[in-house]
């Protein structure tokens, strides 16, 4: 078991240039060293962690009626560890095991837009268009010869998604009404991790790598007061 020292900062800065325009910014920064778990000198386990989350809000009031808002983030998050294969005696990592440490890294970029609106006193409307890539690294090396042999390089693995959200509201009285929406999702990727998996009793999973959903849905909603 490692022993975790995480030193973290934060900075959120609120800022409204003018009436109708608010901007909110906000950066994490936080690093993480692991300590205590060394096993055959080839410090096993988590070693060093970083993560990083850049943010930027905007609101608009355009009317008393219409508002809009738009955001952008970026996360990049990265870990340093080692691990072994086997560990044939009694958990001990020795010479006769594969010993690789890794790089990993995931970094996701986002972004979206929204608009609201109070189209007559008895319906309001909404839409959001939102858009995410996530792109994954994994950097392998050999910590003894044994694991030089084996290892080969990793294709990054980057998926996209983009969401449409739409929806209208109509209030039958002051606590009470129906809403409709209508959310359509597209998801891409590479990922190969599935594309060679097999379970113990030979089972395989298949994913398509560019994925189209859409939903319409009706409810009723009632406020209590």
């Amino acid at each position: 078991m490692a022993v975790r020292d995480r030193s973290s900062v934060r900075l959120v800065v609120n800022w409204m240039p003018s009436d109708p325009l608010s901007l909110n910014f906000r950066a994490d920064e936080s690093r993480d060293d692991y300590t205590g778990r060394n096993n055959a000198g080839l410090d096993l386990g988590p070693r060093k962690g970083r993560a990083s989350n850049y943010s930027l809000d905007a609101a608009y009031v355009f009317t008393e009626s219409v508002t809009g808002t738009a955001w952008v983030s970026e996360g990049d998050n990265r870990m340093s560890e080692a691990t072994c294969n086997e560990y044939p005696t009694g958990g001990t990592c020795v010479a006769t095991s594969d010993a690789f440490a890794a790089q990993v890294r995931n970094v996701a970029d986002n972004f979206g837009v929204g608009l609201r609106a109070k189209a007559t006193s008895k319906v309001d409307v909404g839409a959001d268009l939102t858009y995410a890539k996530v792109r994954d690294d994994l950097d392998l090396s050999a910590l003894n010869a044994l694991a030089a042999a084996d290892i080969k390089p990793l294709d990054t693995i980057t998926t996209k998604v983009t969401t449409l959200r739409l929806y209208g509201k109509y209030a039958l009285d002051r606590h009470s009404g129906v809403r409709l929406d209508y959310i359509y999702d597209q998801y891409q990727t590479d990922d190969w991790t599935w594309s060679s998996w097999i379970y113990s009793d030979g089972t395989t999973v298949l994913q398509d790598p560019n994925q189209k959903v859409s939903l319409v849905g009706v409810s009723y909603y009632y406020k209590f007061h």
